[in-house]
């Protein structure tokens, strides 16, 4: 337990990311790249970061994993009609 008599939670990157410092975020995702729940979030200042979708009902996932990431129990395959980069209709 930590803190206020709440229990610890683990809150995990998905299951192996590289530890590269270099990453390009633009371009080297890994499996995020690929995935259906992964959508690329941009900011005014033009920034770009991989929103993991998956994050908002299941908190094992970060919001925003380590890229790129390399193994993922949550990975699903974007449908073939799916831009890279957006969410699949209806979720």
């Amino acid at each position: 337990m930590i803190g206020h008599g709440r229990p610890a939670r683990r809150r995990a990157y998905a299951a192996g990311v590289a530890d590269s410092a270099d990453a390009d975020v633009d371009l080297a995702g890994g499996l995020c790249d690929g995935c259906r729940y992964a959508r690329l979030i941009g900011s005014r200042r033009g920034s770009r970061f991989l929103l993991c979708e998956r994050s908002r009902l299941e908190p094992y996932y970060a919001k925003y994993p380590r890229l790129p990431v390399l193994r993922c129990a949550g990975f699903r395959p974007r449908p073939a009609e799916a831009e890279p980069g957006q969410a699949p209709p209806g979720g």
